[in-house]
């Protein structure tokens, strides 16, 4: 008797078939992370698609394991899905979900012409913090990975932290009924369009996409990679994802994993 996991896996074999449908929105009063329940959830056997959201977290997530301070008004969502692709293709949809969620707000009257993409995860305006992702994977079987794409949004209110932030509704542009309800809706959409075409295109368009509001690009950054700080300039994204600089003797060097700064910040 095959495992209900193994099941599921048989039904999402043709995973570009299976994104087509719709994806239920499941809503939580409060919950630690949302990204921890989606990981509960597909420990359970249930591979998605779907996108789990909560009014309030009590323990919310960051990248690198950071804490995400969870103000209540705000957006805190992850969607959950089978992917048949390998881990290292999985770290580009970070990049899909920058790209869908500047969309969603510009769909929803936000100007987002100060709107900017910080590698790898960030969305900022002026250089102030709007959202963070969290991508999470987990092994199903060979060339199989159950994804989790967390997505924290400063809609109403904007923590105090280490970093500078902003909340959508205190932008210029902003209508001040955007809730976190309707920016779920616009952004599951513009999401699943995103996702489809990097699947079924490659990472090139998405790439070029992303680079089109790339904060920092072609200006002098400096990137902390463990105890090492590299300064250089930000002429790019490689194939995989990875920040290219070029630094001062003219060499270029990828960066596939740091925190990265404006000179200026």
């Amino acid at each position: 008797m095959l495992h209900r996991r193994e099941c599921r896996l048989l039904m999402f074999k043709n995973l570009e078939t299976a994104l087509l449908q719709p994806w239920p929105r499941i809503w939580l009063q409060e919950i630690d992370s949302t990204n921890a329940e989606a990981c509960r959830r597909i420990a359970r056997g249930e591979l998605g698609p779907t996108w789990i959201a909560a009014r309030s977290q009590t323990s919310g997530r960051g990248r690198r394991g950071r804490e995400w301070l969870s103000e209540t008004g705000n957006l805190f969502t992850t969607a959950y899905f089978p992917l048949e692709r390998s881990p290292a293709f999985a770290g580009l949809v970070c990049f899909t979900t920058c790209i869908s969620l500047r969309a969603a707000l510009g769909e929803l009257g936000v100007d987002v012409s100060e709107i900017q993409y910080k590698w790898p995860n960030d969305l900022r305006w002026r250089g102030r913090k709007l959202s963070g992702i969290l991508i999470e994977t987990s092994p199903l079987a060979q060339d199989a990975l159950a994804m989790c794409v967390g997505v924290g949004v400063n809609i109403i209110s904007a923590p105090d932290t280490d970093q500078k932030t902003a909340c959508v509704n205190n932008l210029p542009s902003a209508a001040s009924s955007l809730s976190a309800d309707g920016l779920l809706e616009a952004f599951a959409e513009c999401f699943k369009s995103e996702l489809i075409s990097l699947l079924t295109n490659g990472f090139d368009q998405t790439r070029l996409k992303w680079l089109d509001h790339a904060e920092g690009l072609n200006e002098t950054i400096s990137v902390t990679v463990g105890a090492e700080r590299i300064s250089g300039i930000l002429i790019g994204l490689d194939a995989d994802g990875s920040l290219v600089m070029q630094m001062q003797d003219g060499q270029k060097r990828r960066i596939t994993a740091g925190d990265v700064q404006l000179i200026a910040d």
